[in-house]
């Protein structure tokens, strides 16, 4: 059988099974997939004023975005809206929770929250800096604002849009774009990839499968180094992935991927490692 590796610019259905695969892998080791959560603040007219995202996996909560329009600040939505969400994955499960932001954002108002540092990456966008930051989620009163498992896409899309006008507002603009590979054969069926996207001079690698079958040939390597060359030729000087102790972590290692930080138990009996590695290097592939 004869494969070719494949690069996408753009979202296609192969992530879809790279999803599914990954999904399926993790089984084996009893862990569910994640479950998304959302919680959105509206005013009188309907309109979108403030939100939250993010998703219950391996007994964590991962909160992936925060957003409350400037009008509505310094009035506790913040606060009542991470309460909000926490108290929900609490009853899931999750006793501890983890997100990153920068700088320019709200870094402040998490320390205040309670959250800590357990790592961060310089020059993410340039001139500022990526915080890494967990605590642990305790139980507490019964939340003001409803979550739900099932978010209307179109409501959490006007949360990112609120918050990537923040962004451009401190002068930071949002240039993410699509780097995925594939491993096809000429059927087109789907053998492995890896799924990722530049934004900020980085390149943040979201997942990354081989058939098992055709590891220890040399395909992932083949993959990892396609996205990698895409990033350094878009301007990336870095590349970031989180990775658990049971999934590839050795496979990254050998990449030339070092850890900066960890989260302990996540899953239970393992670690998940934030890794980087600098691009240089690849700049000529």
């Amino acid at each position: 059988m004869t494969y070719e590796i494949t690069l996408k610019d753009t979202p296609t259905f192969n992530e879809l099974t790279i999803d599914r695969a990954l999904t399926r892998h993790n089984a084996t080791f009893g862990l569910a997939p994640p479950v998304e959560l959302a919680a959105v603040l509206h005013d009188g007219a309907g309109v979108v004023r403030g939100g939250v995202q993010g998703e219950v996996e391996w007994g964590w909560l991962y909160v992936d975005l925060l957003w409350v329009d400037q009008t509505w600040r310094g009035r506790g939505y913040g606060r009542q809206l991470m309460h909000a969400i926490e108290q929900k994955a609490y009853q899931m499960g999750c006793e501890r929770g983890w997100l990153a932001t920068t700088s320019f954002q709200s870094l402040p108002f998490y320390y205040r929250y309670g959250y800590r540092l357990v790592g961060k990456v310089e020059d993410r966008p340039p001139g500022y800096n990526y915080y890494f930051l967990q605590r642990a989620i305790t139980p507490g009163t019964s939340p003001a604002i409803e979550v739900t498992d099932d978010p209307d896409p179109e409501t959490i899309t006007a949360v990112r849009h609120g918050l990537a006008a923040y962004n451009r507002g401190r002068g930071v603009r949002s240039d993410g774009r699509r780097a995925a590979a594939f491993l096809l054969d000429r059927q087109d069926g789907v053998h492995g990839g890896i799924i990722a996207a530049t934004y900020w001079g980085w390149l943040d690698i979201q997942a990354a499968w081989v058939n098992e079958t055709l590891r220890g040939h040399g395909y992932g390597a083949r993959l990892l180094a396609t996205v990698e060359a895409t990033a350094a030729r878009r301007g990336c000087r870095h590349a970031f992935v989180d990775v658990s102790s049971f999934q590839n972590l050795d496979f990254f290692i050998a990449q030339g991927y070092a850890t900066f930080a960890t989260l302990p138990q996540r899953p239970p009996g393992h670690q998940t490692h934030f890794m980087r590695k600098p691009l240089e290097s690849v700049a000529g592939r």
